[in-house]
């Protein structure tokens, strides 16, 4: 299962996973983000080994929404080593198999 990150733990998980991070920015009246959810449940299960992916409310947390400066959701956000380093294109569809390839082309830069 998929953490949800709040601004209490954000730093902490973050910082702390060896992995880099994919944050999975969404809102709970998202048709398109309801539809991701289960698909990035089972790529997180697939390549934990890989990265680590979050997910946060950006109705609870607005903030993070600015910070990051999301003016859509789904939008999901790579760090790596603690520096944002873009986002996992999600405009060309949900597929497990290209958001999973996607996801790793985003982490590997």
């Amino acid at each position: 299962m998929i953490t949800e990150l709040t601004p209490d733990t954000y730093d902490e998980m973050v910082s702390s996973s060896n992995n880099p991070v994919v944050i999975d920015f969404w809102a709970p009246w998202c048709g398109p983000c309801r539809v991701l959810s289960p698909v990035l449940e089972e790529i997180a299960s697939e390549i934990s080994d890989e990265v680590t992916i979050f997910k946060m409310n950006i109705e609870d947390y607005p903030e993070y929404a600015t910070k990051f400066d999301i003016k859509a959701i789904p939008a999901l956000v790579v760090i790596k080593n603690g520096s944002y380093m873009g986002r996992v294109p999600t405009a060309t569809g949900f597929g497990k198999s290209s958001l999973t390839e996607r996801i790793r082309i985003a982490i590997a830069d």
